[in-house]
């Protein structure tokens, strides 16, 4: 795998996982899991940190937006970077994820005010790790221009 196609898995997978959350948490408020308070609550702490990093991935999408015909020669890179890439958002994921079904069945959680505290807590450990993340995977991309020497014709 080269740094571009685990950029790309992981912008997609945190957009898909984004939307999922929020509908999942308006899934269960319609399945009367949450109040209308706590579900408007609960989506306004998921939106912001999320809205941050789905905006980065989105421009750098767009800014892509077509095919090339070429592909720029990549090394591959190795596992370590790809764990210590994908585990952190896959994490953050998971434990929103758990927080929200936990709080659904009243599980480990004695108030709406411990949930969200704990949200925010979560939210506040990812933020660490987008800080990082952003600046090295979404915003600060350069383009490169290919050269006959670094470019192979693909052929369709």
């Amino acid at each position: 795998m080269t740094e571009r196609q685990l950029r790309r898995r992981i912008g997609i997978a945190l957009v898909i996982s984004h939307f999922s959350l929020i509908i999942l948490v308006l899934f269960l408020y319609f399945l009367d899991g949450f109040l209308f308070e706590e579900m408007t609550t609960t989506i306004a702490l998921i939106i912001p940190m999320f809205g941050v990093y789905t905006s980065a991935v989105t421009k750098t999408f767009l800014a892509n937006k077509t095919k090339k015909r070429i592909i720029i020669a990549e090394e591959p890179i190795t596992i370590e970077y790809t764990f210590i890439n994908i585990f952190p958002p896959a994490l953050f994921i998971l434990a929103l994820t758990a927080i929200i079904i936990l709080k659904v069945f009243n599980v480990g959680l004695n108030s709406f005010e411990e949930f969200k505290i704990t949200l925010a807590v979560i939210e506040g450990a990812f933020g660490a790790y987008s800080g990082r993340a952003l600046k090295n995977h979404w915003c600060c991309i350069k383009q490169v221009e290919p050269t006959p020497m670094m470019a192979v014709l693909i052929l369709s």
